[in-house]
């Protein structure tokens, strides 16, 4: 026999050996709505049952091969619990009384009323199937749920709650998490068995913790708080707790519900990186003073001997050797790169210590470099270095700070002259992005710098350790002053470089600069 799969929520199983009246039956409950199988015996419904899924069973009790009682044991005997309404021909109570024992759902006698009232048993039945099978899948997905929330906050780094709104923070629930937190267990916090949860919050940090709540209650808010407790060891420990208010039916808040962890490690490294970044500004500052001070008091002695190299060479020029005026020409050479140098430290101390102006004003980029070209013209003339310029015609006219910008060109132009000869420096200008950057370029035919070098050729008082740097003198610091000033005014330096061939620096700057919050000094071989 080939039986259709049914549909769990509706199907009938009809087990009737009259099979006239069987028709009728699966008639009836068709018109009602029901898919219907029909059987004669018992081990034909067994066998339907067995490879079938849910169905409501209705069961004639006597059976050519068997009685309903014994199609019923059969059943129990293979843990087949199918929901089943008995049919008799004979209204006999006792049993009646024998198949409600077994569970049955219902109990019907084949009378002239039979095929009327059949359709409502069964569907009065099937609907109390449906609402059952319901009621089991939501307590299942209930009991998961909790299941789920209870291994949840069992490995949660911290303790769930719920509590009172009350003075002592009654606890009315509280996750395993407690005991690792506080050391005391579940049991011992809630309702204030062993001890209160506000006893357990640093004495100095309670009137500020319950006011913290009462704000964000009274604002109708979530809180989140930040304080000290005392664990069951006496231990101090830093917690967060973030909780809300659990709002009656007449909206005032009647509990607290919400979760505190320990956050005693990130509290301590904070406190240790606020305390070493203290210390950093302490040495910055102490630095800077110290720079200041001795940049001003060195400055003094040089001045002097500048000024006293200068009054011997006037007053008796006509009466020295020439060997003693190279001296005088190498003592005011050397007093000079001196003064240079303690200006360029005074610099770089005003700039990370924040006290640098930037001062705007209109720059023509043509006249600037112009500017500078004359101030290196001497020391090109002296190495055979011819002086190009090619400036764009769309450059803008900048809004920047004409000094600063002059140091940056100028400290690229004295280097590029240090270590060129018998060759060419080229300055370009153009504009190299929509929102009207402008970039300044200085490229030298000079012996250029080593690849491996490059990384550093902006740090600060760092020079590369190669014999190509001896050929010039310096501080280590005017690149690291070039990069300080371009981001003083809003702006990027850079380089490229191949070795033996020339060196191209530039400087990219907005046509309106802005002042850089903090500017990084970096540096080079090429300091001068």
């Amino acid at each position: 026999m080939t039986h259709h799969t049914p549909d769990s929520s509706n199907t009938v199983l009809v087990v009737e050996d009259d099979k006239g009246l069987g028709r009728l039956i699966k008639k009836n409950l068709e018109r009602a709505g029901f898919h219907t199988i029909l059987a004669t015996k018992g081990a034909e419904a067994l066998d339907i049952l067995s490879s079938e899924g849910d169905i409501l069973l209705l069961l004639d009790y006597k059976l050519p091969d068997m009685t309903g009682k014994q199609v019923l044991e059969r059943l129990n005997e293979a843990q087949c619990l199918t929901p089943f309404i008995v049919m008799t021909g004979h209204g006999d109570e006792r049993i009646a009384v024998d198949m409600m024992k077994f569970g049955a759902r219902d109990y019907l006698v084949k009378d002239s009323n039979f095929l009327n009232v059949l359709p409502q048993v069964v569907d009065r039945v099937a609907k109390q199937l449906t609402t059952e099978r319901r009621l089991s899948e939501t307590e299942a997905k209930l009991r998961e749920s909790q299941r789920s929330l209870f291994t949840l906050m069992s490995n949660l780094p911290g303790m769930a709650y719920r509590c009172q709104d009350d003075s002592f923070r009654t606890m009315t629930f509280v996750s395993q998490g407690c005991a690792e937190l506080t050391g005391y267990e579940p049991s011992s916090i809630t309702d204030n068995s062993e001890v209160s949860y506000i006893q357990l919050i640093h004495q100095d940090d309670r009137n500020a913790v319950l006011d913290g709540i009462r704000e964000a209650l009274k604002q109708k808010q979530p809180f989140q708080l930040i304080y000290r407790i005392r664990s069951f060891d006496n231990e101090e420990r830093w917690v967060w707790e973030k909780g809300s208010g659990v709002p009656s039916a007449e909206g005032q808040p009647q509990a607290l519900e919400g979760f505190i962890s320990d956050i005693t490690d990130r509290k301590r490294a904070e406190d240790e990186l606020q305390a070493t970044t203290q210390q950093l500004a302490k040495a910055n500052r102490s630095r800077t003073e110290l720079f200041n001070a001795l940049s001003h008091d060195l400055r003094t002695p040089i001045n002097a001997v500048l000024g006293y190299a200068s009054l011997m060479r006037r007053e008796r020029l006509g009466s020295i050797t020439k060997d003693q005026a190279d001296m005088l020409d190498r003592i005011d050479e050397n007093a000079k790169n001196l003064l240079n140098m303690i200006n360029s430290i005074l610099d770089l101390a005003k700039a990370e210590a924040g006290q640098m102006q930037v001062r705007y004003e209109s720059v023509d980029i043509k006249e600037l470099i112009t500017e500078c070209f004359s101030t290196i013209e001497p020391m090109a003339r002296e190495r055979n270095i011819s002086l190009q310029m090619a400036v764009s015609d769309d450059v803008p006219v900048l809004w920047t700070d004409r000094s600063k910008l002059q140091r940056i060109l100028l400290n690229f132009l004295s280097n590029a002259a240090k270590f060129t000869e018998n060759g060419h420096i080229q300055v370009t200008a153009g504009n190299v992005s929509t929102n009207g950057h402008v970039q300044i370029a200085v490229k030298d035919t000079g012996i250029g710098i080593k690849e491996e070098d490059l990384e550093s050729i902006f740090s600060a008082f760092t020079q590369v350790e190669s014999s190509y740097t001896r050929i010039g003198h310096g501080t280590g610091l005017g690149l690291s002053i070039t990069k300080t000033f371009a981001a003083l005014l809003g702006g990027t330096v850079g380089v490229e470089s191949t070795f033996g061939e020339g060196s191209t620096f530039t400087v990219t700057i907005p046509p309106t600069a802005s002042m850089s919050t903090s500017p990084t000094p970096v540096n080079s071989a090429h300091n001068t």
